[in-house]
Parts: C-alpha cells; sequence; structure tokens
C-alpha cells in the first residue's frame, strides 16, 4: 500500500502535460490493481488474469507508449535539424558567392579608378618634366 501511494505521488507530481497525465493514469490503474488483489485475496481468476499481471500489463503498455512518443520526437526533431542545417549551408555558401563577386567587383573597381587616377595625376607632371627637358 505504501508503495502505491508513493508511486501515485511521484506521479501527480510528474505531470508534464499529455505525458504527466498517462504516466499518472497507469501508475494509479496499476495501484488499485494491488489494492484490489489485497482485497480480494481469494479471488481465483478463471478466465483472465490476477489483479497485479493486468495492472502490470497496462502500465508497461503506457510505458511504452511514453517511449514511442518520445522516440517519434526525437526522430521528428533529428529530421527538422537536419533540413535547417541543409538550409543554412546552402544561404552560407550562397552568401559566399556574393561576397566573392563583391570584393571582385570592388577590385577592379578600385584598379580602375587607381590607373585613372594615377594617369590623370601623373600626365601634367609627366608634360612638365618634358617641358623642362625641351
Amino acid at each position: 500500500m505504501v508503495y502505491c501511494c508513493m508511486s501515485c505521488l511521484t506521479a501527480f507530481f510528474y505531470t508534464e502535460g499529455m505525458q504527466g497525465i498517462s504516466l499518472l493514469t497507469g501508475t494509479v490503474i496499476y495501484a488499485v490493481s494491488l489494492a484490489a488483489d489485497r482485497i480480494w485475496s481469494l479471488y481465483d481468476p478463471i478466465i483472465g488474469g490476477w489483479f497485479p499481471e493486468w495492472g502490470g500489463v497496462i502500465l508497461t503498455g503506457i510505458f511504452g507508449m511514453l517511449l514511442w512518443r518520445k522516440l517519434t520526437e526525437g526522430y521528428r526533431m533529428r529530421l527538422i535539424y537536419e533540413e535547417q542545417s541543409r538550409q543554412m549551408e546552402l544561404r552560407l555558401l550562397m552568401q559566399k558567392e556574393h561576397y566573392e563577386k563583391l570584393t571582385d567587383a570592388w577590385k577592379r573597381q578600385a584598379v580602375q579608378d587607381m590607373t585613372s587616377d594615377s594617369i590623370s595625376v601623373l600626365l601634367p607632371f609627366c608634360w612638365n618634366r618634358n617641358i623642362m627637358k625641351n
């Protein structure tokens, strides 16, 4: 009886949405089956089984359901993460290509500006030099 009460209290305080309610339900069913086994101790099942057997089967089924739900949730989260990381890699690759195009254009423009500026700056200097030599 002490185990029944402690497991019910533990399940009651471990309520996280449907998982906690399912766990509470399974624990209560198992506790009731143990209590029924003590109350009707002379019950001899002809068809079916003993109370703790059925309570254990139900509790095991609920644990299996909870584990299956966690497993599928983890699988779904892994698939979502893989898709997000693939999308992020594609975005990063696209940004790298765009950055390379921008730097190439910037370098070409800088070289073009430098050559046009150097010619316009050096042209008067060269002319003055040629005039002085003549």
